[in-house]
C-alpha cells in the first residue's frame, strides 16, 4: 500500500516536472540503525544502497557528505536525473567531496526510514544525520540547478 503512495507521488512529481516545478521538503524522522554491513560499490563515489549495506553507507557520512538518491526504474524523472547526478558524482568539479548513495525504493526498505513520499528525492546526510530542510524532491531537467544544490549541501559541511 505504501508503494502505491510512492507511485502516486511519483506521478505528481512527473506532472509537476512537465510544468517546470520542483518541490522541496524537510524530514521529521532520522534514520535508525539495524542493518548489517556489506557494501556494493558501483564505481568510486557511487554506491548502490541495499538493506544489507545501509549502515555501512550511513557510516561513510562520518567521513564526507552522503547524498541518498531515492528513485525507481519505472519513474521517468528518476531516470532522467540518474545519468546527470551519476556524472556529477564521478566527474563533476566536486567529485570526491561527496558520495552518491542510490536507493531503489522497490528493492529496499531504506525509504521507510526517511518517510519518502515522492521520487526522486535527494537527502543529504552528514555524520549520520540528515541536513535539516535540505531535501530536494523532483527533477525538472535543470542539470545546473542540480549541481548547485549539491554544492550548497557540500558548503553546509
Amino acid at each position: 500500500m505504501r508503494k502505491a503512495g510512492i507511485l502516486a507521488g511519483a506521478l505528481a512529481i512527473a506532472a509537476s516536472t512537465i510544468f517546470g516545478a520542483s518541490v522541496t521538503a524537510s524530514a521529521d524522522e532520522l534514520p535508525r540503525p539495524g542493518f548489517p554491513a556489506a557494501s556494493k560499490v558501483l564505481e568510486e563515489n557511487v554506491i548502490e544502497v541495499t538493506d544489507a549495506n545501509y549502515e555501512e553507507v550511513l557510516a561513510k557520512s562520518n567521513e564526507k557528505l552522503v547524498i541518498f538518491d531515492f528513485g525507481a526504474t519505472w519513474c521517468p524523472p528518476c531516470q532522467e536525473m540518474k545519468p546527470v547526478i551519476d556524472k556529477l558524482a564521478k566527474e563533476g568539479a566536486d567529485a570526491g567531496k561527496w558520495i552518491l548513495a542510490t536507493v531503489d525504493v522497490d528493492a529496499t526498505t531504506v525509504d521507510d526510514k526517511y518517510n519518502i513520499e515522492y521520487i526522486p528525492t535527494l537527502i543529504p546526510v552528514r555524520k549520520t544525520v540528515e541536513h535539516p530542510d535540505s531535501r530536494h524532491v523532483g527533477y525538472d531537467g535543470d542539470a545546473a540547478a542540480l549541481e548547485q544544490y549539491i554544492k550548497d549541501q557540500i558548503a553546509k559541511g
